[in-house]
């Protein structure tokens, strides 16, 4: 018996008995209960129990007849079916928890103040999750992209395309990009200081993420640090 597809119906919802006696019958087609039990390995004191639970769960169907025999369900129509039904209630589970979860979380980053994170991969997942979450402004002051932050600096770049579309961005980049300069509002500053991501004037990140090793980022949405943040950006922004 294949132990791996065993195993991968099982994550279908099926015990190991329940698994190895629907395997027997779309092999054999049709079977008896006895054939299914020899050829499976379940013993013959369980098989009626296995096999009116796979006829519950839809998996098989029964011919009438002396011996009965078990036939097994179109696999793709079964296999759909329970993912959509997995998908609708993890839905409906991911709603209710984030619902019941969410205000406390809201309560205890208020309560923090400062975050400081030290990891380029975590840093640069900040900046993305700024970007994706702004509704009303983003304000973003990169003005040095190391190297090896090309393709980060290239996913960055179309989500904040994307982005402008929906609100109003501002950018102060370290280098004239002709293509991005068509699309957004663009300043050149080619001092090669940390960046900025400022997001709806609520909440702000710096970050310096060039160093291996020596990585860090310092986000808050304190009010009057955010303030801060917002007055020397648009400070800069208008005198460059």
């Amino acid at each position: 018996m294949n132990t791996s597809i065993e195993e991968k119906l099982r994550l279908f919802g099926l015990n190991k008995y329940e698994a190895l006696a629907y395997i027997t019958i779309v092999k054999h087609a049709v079977s008896s209960a006895r054939e299914i039990s020899k050829f499976s390995g379940v013993p013959y004191s369980r098989i009626y129990d296995v096999l009116d639970s796979l006829e519950k769960k839809g998996w098989i169907f029964v011919e009438s007849g002396k011996p009965l025999r078990y036939k097994a369900n179109n696999l793709k129509s079964i296999l759909d079916k329970i993912e959509k039904q997995t998908m609708k209630e993890l839905s409906e589970t991911k709603k209710i928890v984030v619902e019941e979860l969410e205000p406390y979380f809201a309560k205890a980053v208020k309560k923090v103040g400062v975050w400081i994170i030290r990891d380029r991969k975590k840093i640069l997942e900040k900046v993305e999750e700024m970007i994706k979450t702004a509704k009303k402004t983003l304000y973003l002051m990169i003005p040095y992209i190391p190297r090896d932050f090309l393709s980060d600096a290239k996913r960055l770049r179309e989500l904040v395309l994307e982005k402008n579309k929906k609100i109003e961005v501002r950018i102060i980049m370290g280098e004239k990009d002709p293509e991005i300069q068509k699309k957004l509002k663009i300043k050149v500053c080619k001092e090669k200081t940390g960046w900025t991501i400022i997001k709806d004037e609520e909440e702000v990140f710096y970050a310096s993420p060039f160093i291996e090793g020596e990585e860090i980022g310092l986000w808050t949405d304190e009010k009057e640090l955010v303030k801060i943040a917002i007055v020397m950006f648009k400070y800069l922004w208008q005198s460059l």
